[in-house]
């Protein structure tokens, strides 16, 4: 676990927390600087949104409800401000095959990776949502309700 520790001895309870706040910080960091990046250039830097998409894969993440809740809201942001307005949609097998610009391809090639993304996000959004009790969800929408209900 800690490369101070000897493989044979079992880090204490102080040690072990460390270790989760460094690893949280790090995971942390990593949310930030990739998300950062695809708002800066998306189309650059696509490979910095399957890196946080990824990041669900981790048990780490995942076992971790502080920095679960930051990859949700931080991937929520980043797909807000990349997403365009208009319709986006697979290509035909006849359309792909036809000529294309350079910047055409690499238009429908940032399309279509940004579907594949967007598409595993939602996928990731219902496990999650479909995991927590359902008194929570509604408390929350009712908690939502009730600040839009008191504003007017």
């Amino acid at each position: 676990m800690d490369s101070c520790v000897p493989d044979d001895v079992v880090p204490s309870g102080v040690q072990q927390l460390l270790f989760r706040k460094k690893l949280k910080s790090e995971f942390q960091l990593v949310i930030v600087t990739n998300c950062e990046a695809v708002m800066r250039s998306p189309e650059a830097h696509m490979a910095s949104l399957r890196e946080l998409v990824k990041l669900f894969e981790s048990s780490k993440i995942m076992s971790s409800k502080e920095t679960r809740v930051i990859l949700v809201a931080s991937l929520c942001v980043v797909f807000k401000d990349i997403l365009p307005s208009y319709h986006i949609r697979n290509l035909t097998e006849p359309e792909k095959s036809q000529q294309m610009k350079k910047e055409t391809k690499k238009l429908k090639f940032f399309e279509e990776n940004l579907l594949v993304n967007y598409r595993k996000y939602k996928d990731v959004l219902h496990t999650v949502l479909s995991s927590m009790p359902v008194r929570l969800i509604l408390t929350a929408r009712c908690n939502k309700c009730w600040k839009v209900s008191k504003r007017s």
